[in-house]
């Protein structure tokens, strides 16, 4: 491609740029899933909410390329009226896939925040946010549907439309929000993870990484304020048109970021492991053990007669007290309250060999009763 063809037909940019971009997304998405995979042999809700981000990601680029062959980027007094028509539909199109991707991407996001976080405030704080952002793109998606003058809503040159430039400086500053939402809730998240500093600073730069789609959002944002208003908005709409580009794209890609495999294997024997703790009832409004406790029954004369040689298997003839008739003359009671020792994840882990420099340690506090 020379350089006069780029000036005469600028869309031929968007185009390049688009394909790049989509083949890079297709590259990331494929990276996570199979490192999600191969760690933990199963995909979660996150993962899915990717997928389906991916899928419009892929439509819209396609609708974007069927714009470009019919006249984005040229001037409008080149171009034929069902080219104009092509136009403007694909670009409808194109908009609509564009809201989709953007939303199921940070959904995605959070989604990953919440079964990360042990804090139950933390997870509050983020179904509060995916509640606003569903909001966000559902409203998004009404107006945009309906932008023009029925039957022909697509239609935005030659037709009544409500102001476009003021729709989109409203879903772009929105997005700026909510993207700089999603690169700090995760640093207060691990704060509160008890793993040495340059290890946090590692997994909140994975979230921050969402700050290139905030400057390409800030891009677009500046470069639309004319596009739509234009008197040949064919010609001076591949400006926002290609920044919405990479709004779209990279918005996909750091959503995968925090999937690369050094940062999951950090977390895979601690944080991640959370979730299944909360599941089975371990994890309290903290995180970090529950006010239930477990109580243990030992024969206390097979203790104090067992010698040192003994003591190991002394320790191993304590079993969990059911409520079940025990007829013991010496009963040593002792309760595990407050915290309670993590299960051992690693040996269900299929990388724990990989990972044991990671694991999240908790102090355990033992009171013992005894009854004679």
């Amino acid at each position: 491609m020379s350089a006069t063809d780029t000036n005469d037909n600028p869309g031929r940019i968007v185009f390049v740029i688009s394909w790049l971009l989509f083949c890079v997304v297709w590259l990331a998405v494929g990276a996570r899933l199979a490192t999600r995979w191969t760690l933990s042999r199963k995909l979660g809700g996150d993962d899915i909410l990717t997928l389906v981000a991916l899928a419009f990601s892929s439509g819209q680029t396609g609708a974007m390329t069927v714009a470009i062959s019919n006249g984005l980027g040229q001037r409008i007094n080149t171009l034929s009226s069902f080219q104009v028509t092509q136009f403007q539909q694909s670009l409808y199109a194109s908009n609509l896939l564009y809201i989709f991707t953007l939303y199921f991407a940070k959904t995605a996001v959070l989604a990953l925040l919440i079964q990360l976080t042990p804090d139950e405030s933390h997870r509050r704080i983020s179904i509060g946010l995916a509640i606003f952002i569903a909001f966000w793109a559902i409203t998004a998606v009404f107006a945009a549907s309906f932008q023009c003058h029925l039957p022909h809503s697509w239609q935005f040159i030659g037709n009544r439309c409500f102001n476009l430039t003021a729709f989109w400086n409203y879903f772009e500053i929105l997005n700026i929000i909510t993207d700089f939402v999603l690169i700090v809730l995760p640093a207060f998240v691990m704060w509160r993870v008890q793993i040495n500093w340059r290890r946090k600073a590692a997994v909140a730069s994975c979230f921050a990484s969402r700050a290139l789609v905030i400057t390409a959002a800030i891009s677009q944002l500046a470069l639309s304020q004319h596009a739509y208003s234009s008197k040949d908005p064919t010609s001076d709409i591949w400006k926002d048109a290609l920044c919405g580009q990479m709004v779209q794209n990279l918005s996909v890609i750091t959503c995968c970021v925090p999937y690369l495999k050094p940062f999951y294997l950090g977390l895979e024997s601690g944080m991640i492991r959370t979730d299944d703790l909360r599941r089975h009832g371990l994890v309290g409004a903290y995180g970090y053990g529950t006010q239930k406790s477990e109580q243990w029954t030992a024969n206390s004369d097979s203790r104090n007669r067992a010698g040192p040689a003994d003591q190991s298997n002394v320790r191993g003839k304590i079993a969990p007290f059911k409520n079940q008739d025990v007829q013991l003359d010496n009963l040593t009671t002792i309760t595990a309250g407050g915290r309670v020792k993590p299960v051992d994840w690693e040996a269900r882990s299929l990388d724990s060999q990989n990972s044991q420099v990671h694991i999240i340690r908790q102090t355990v506090g033992w009171t013992v009763n005894s009854e004679a």
